[in-house]
């Protein structure tokens, strides 16, 4: 399966190596996504995952994230599985690993839920510290006599050369762009909100 599938998903595995986890065990994954629907019969579940990815890489990539996590997710459990019967084998069917896997099995998609919402947590956190002083930056531009718009972009493009550091100055950056390719300002801004 995974080498059939191989072919089909080669390029969305190289766009997404670092998401997708284990290369090896991607095609796999997302054969298995593919095959059983899990993103929409299971979107009640996911929906929250989705959010944490818009969050996370905004809302043009947040799809493909998912479907990046969700094939890790699917990698690691199958993983976790296989080792759990191997450990089984090995220890002709000793109860005690059997449990500790079986665990495992079931702590490992947890964790990596939980990881998601801390990546979350903290990247809003480094929003709201750095907020702050771009806002004051920008009302005394505007207070100087400046539209709001292009005080907006000249604020931003100070930091530009720093935003692959800072979140916030990521997302202005991204806003900037739009607005320079012509996206109504109210409506730009209302992406950045979102």
């Amino acid at each position: 399966m995974t080498v059939k599938a191989g072919k089909k998903y080669k390029t969305f595995i190289e766009n997404y190596k670092k998401s997708v986890g284990l290369p090896f065990l991607a095609p796999f994954s997302l054969e298995v996504i593919e095959t059983f629907s899990i993103l929409k019969k299971f979107y009640k579940y996911i929906s929250t995952i989705q959010q944490k990815m818009i969050s996370l890489y905004g809302t043009k990539d947040a799809t493909k994230q998912t479907e990046a996590f969700l094939t890790q997710l699917i990698s690691l459990t199958f993983l976790s599985i296989v080792g759990t019967f191997a450990v089984g084998v090995a220890q002709k069917g000793d109860s005690g690993s059997l449990i500790s896997m079986g665990i495992l099995t079931i702590i490992l998609p947890v964790a990596l839920v939980k990881n998601l919402e801390t990546k979350e947590r903290d990247r809003r956190m480094a929003i709201v510290y750095e907020l702050p002083e771009f806002l004051n930056k920008l009302i005394l531009v505007i207070n100087a006599g400046e539209t709001a718009q292009k005080a907006f972009v000249r604020c931003t493009m100070v930091k530009a050369d720093s935003a692959d550091k800072s979140p916030l100055y990521y997302e202005l950056v991204e806003t900037v762009t739009k607005i320079e390719n012509n996206m109504p300002f109210p409506e730009a801004l209302n992406q950045l909100s979102k």
